[in-house]
């Protein structure tokens, strides 16, 4: 059965991946979960590391301030370097959550072995991994992180680009960037 004409593939959605201290201080978990990132077939359109001091911390946790938890993940979360990344993916957010596996490690060990935190996961605040919640969540944190990062823009001029397919990974810079051919077009189109 054909698609009907003018059918194309849904919306890549974007989604914020965070890679926590604990895992980045081993480069064999951090690449690892990198490349699980490859195998599931997101799209990496920005990384990169950064390091938090504490008042970046609380700025982030903000919302659950007051909570049980909250100074010890704002501790953890200044405790060392992070990798924060730009994901594209048809439904980026849901699928990123399922890849990471629950919050609590040891349900992530018993309900999702092979998800990341189940693999890779130490307790509930060093569980290897932080993800949006939802699509407002995600534009927040993305522009959090990525203040050079124009969500829309992206969107008007990229977006169906990355959709069809015409990008290519770079082992290099370990991102995913749009073909030659094609990114000439697009700077054409905002010009």
């Amino acid at each position: 059965m054909q698609a009907p004409i003018g059918h194309t593939r849904p919306l890549l959605q974007l989604t914020l991946a965070l890679i926590k201290p604990d895992a980045v201080a081993h480069p064999l978990i951090l690449q690892a979960i990198h490349q699980k990132i490859l195998d599931n077939n997101f799209i990496i359109l920005m990384h990169k590391y950064l390091k938090w001091g504490q008042e970046e911390s609380r700025k982030f946790y903000a919302e659950h301030s007051g909570r049980f938890f909250y100074q010890r993940v704002v501790e953890f979360m200044a405790s060392g370097p992070m990798r924060a990344y730009v994901l594209a993916h048809e439904d980026a957010v849901s699928r990123w959550r399922h890849l990471m596996g629950p919050t609590k490690v040891f349900r992530a060990r018993y309900s999702a072995p092979e998800s990341i935190r189940g693999n890779y996961g130490l307790t509930d605040t060093r569980n290897t991994t932080h993800g949006s919640d939802s699509t407002e969540s995600a534009a927040r944190e993305i522009s959090f992180f990525f203040p050079e990062f124009k969500e829309q823009q992206w969107i008007s001029t990229e977006e169906m680009s990355y959709r069809q397919g015409q990008y290519f990974y770079h082992s290099e810079k370990q991102v995913h960037l749009l073909s030659k051919h094609q990114k000439h077009s697009v700077q054409a189109q905002g010009s």
